[in-house]
């Protein structure tokens, strides 16, 4: 999606986990001759990540339906992330195969950006015709039509092609309805809370994969506040503990709840029904430098995982965030190695600790595991007016 910065760079990190992997990477662009297309062929190894730099003409600026749509495909399992970096504007996601893509989401994310600045959602699609209706929450402009909050939307994909809404007001609680599974992406052009502004996104998963229970852990380095969004698809019964604080909230069918995080406090959240919950960190300052916002997702508690790659980025002070029962904490390993060093605290109201681990390089690729216990990882990484975060690309559930 639209990154505010002019200059900068559109990467995929694939990571494989079998040798000999073949992965293309192909990208139409349209309006331009038959060789002008993007294509990539490349072999992984197990283990190993490539990066592959996308054409400038990936970023769709503005609301408008779009045919450059990256296709990532391999005869081998692969995690695939999406980094969008320009100058003091870079975020990650964790993109999803379409084996987990569905046909009813919700919009989530950060309103607030600079005048000119707009908060923004793609939807992409493999099969098509493909009829999207977006029951919308707030007014975007579209094919010269302006569209209300509480109007209807509706427009016809055709295979391998995406629509971008942009939006001045808060969009989150937009419902997206199609025929045939789409895959999301929610962000702003560029955020902003206690920093400048950050570009940030991530891919949503559809209500169908949607959880009951949660653990977020704290940004670390945070001295304020951040923000979680829970959104809810239907009636919702919602708890959730932080620290001795205990809460429980009535949510109705598209409502947004934001629970603003205390520092170095761990969430612990519940709800009847399955809901989507996202973390936005508000940016904040270290003793050295101040860094800017970026938006994660966070996976509920059934969706963890034994096995985790992840990378750092480069110019980053990267860290994983690991959420692990607490009496399993001792079984972790990073690339076959013991983990040490991690200073482990509780998260109240659960059986769950979390701690955080510094990647000593950047690029390099590392296996988190727990053969015993499935555990939650998240990618983090902060750098002068810059911030990335994004779900690790777990493997192995039990």
């Amino acid at each position: 999606m639209q990154n505010y910065a002019e200059t900068g760079k559109f990467e995929l990190q694939i990571t494989a986990y079998s040798d000999s992997t073949t992965v293309t990477v192909s990208v139409p662009c349209e309006g331009c001759l038959q060789e002008e297309n993007f294509e990539r062929k490349l072999t992984v190894d197990k283990g190993k990540m490539v990066q592959v730099e996308l054409p400038k003409f990936v970023e769709i600026i503005g609301s408008k339906v779009f045919s450059s749509v990256v296709r990532i495909q391999s005869d081998k399992d692969v995690s695939v992330i999406s980094l969008s970096s320009k100058p003091y504007s870079t975020d990650t996601a964790l993109l999803y195969p379409v084996s987990s893509l569905g046909t009813e989401h919700y919009v989530v994310g950060p309103a607030i950006g600079p005048v000119g600045y707009l908060q923004e959602f793609a939807v992409l699609t493999t099969q098509g015709p493909n009829v999207v209706t977006i029951y919308l929450n707030n007014l975007v402009t579209f094919n010269g039509l302006t569209y209300n909050a509480g109007s209807k939307l509706s427009v016809t994909l055709n295979a391998f092609t995406g629509v971008q809404l942009q939006g001045k007001g808060d969009l989150s609680g937009t419902r997206i309805v199609s025929q045939l599974p789409v895959a999301v992406l929610s962000g702003h052009v560029c955020s902003w809370r206690y920093t400048k502004c950050n570009h940030v996104f991530e891919q949503l998963l559809p209500v169908s994969h949607w959880g009951k229970t949660f653990v977020a852990p704290p940004i670390p380095w945070q001295k304020k506040t951040d923000t979680l969004y829970v959104s809810a698809s239907q009636a919702t019964i919602l708890n959730y503990q932080m620290g001795t604080l205990k809460q429980m909230i009535t949510l109705g069918g598209g409502q947004v709840k934001q629970i603003q995080i205390s520092p170095q406090t761990p969430i612990y959240l519940s709800a009847d029904v399955p809901v989507q919950v996202l973390l936005y960190s508000n940016g904040g300052s270290t003793l050295s430098f101040s860094y800017d916002t970026f938006l994660i997702g966070i996976p509920d508690i059934k969706s963890y995982s034994l096995s985790y790659s992840v990378s750092g980025q480069v110019s980053f002070q990267n860290s994983i965030l690991l959420v692990v029962k607490s009496l399993e904490t001792g079984g972790l390993t990073v690339n076959e190695k013991l983990l040490s060093g991690v200073k482990w605290s509780p998260v109240p109201g659960s059986e769950y600790s979390w701690g955080r681990y510094d990647l000593p390089d950047a690029l390099v690729p590392y296996v988190v595991a727990n053969p015993q216990s499935p555990f939650c990882l998240i990618s983090v990484g902060i750098a002068n007016m810059n911030g990335y975060g994004s779900p690790g690309a777990g493997r192995d559930r039990k």
